[in-house]
């Protein structure tokens, strides 16, 4: 662990070193994380996660045209891995909801 000043504020952090994603993936193997909106933060996580070997689902309301269709240019599948934010909810075992304010 490393210990950083932000502005004054003092944290400490844990580095790849003591957590790596090989372990990360252990405690996670047997969770479905449920991504709540495909924007901007949403987009980024997801994939990283799945790139990562992670089990993700998309839960993205199909009025936001933009954002969907990106979903599905990114690989995301409707009713596997793409879902309405209801559905991608109670399918999830570990939610990230990174809807905008204005959603």
């Amino acid at each position: 662990m490393v210990e950083l000043d932000f502005g004054g504020v003092k944290e400490t952090v844990t580095t790849r070193n003591e957590f790596p994603v090989e372990k990360a993936k252990e405690i996670l193997k047997k969770e479905t994380i449920a991504v709540l909106g495909y924007g901007i933060q949403g987009r980024a996580q997801s994939l990283n996660m799945r790139d990562n070997g992670l089990c993700v689902i998309i839960g993205q309301d199909k009025r936001f045209t933009k954002n969907w269709e990106q979903a599905l240019e990114d690989g995301w599948v409707p009713g596997k891995t793409l879902f309405s934010l209801e559905e991608a909810a109670e399918k999830g075992t570990i939610k990230l909801y990174l809807l905008t304010d204005a959603a």
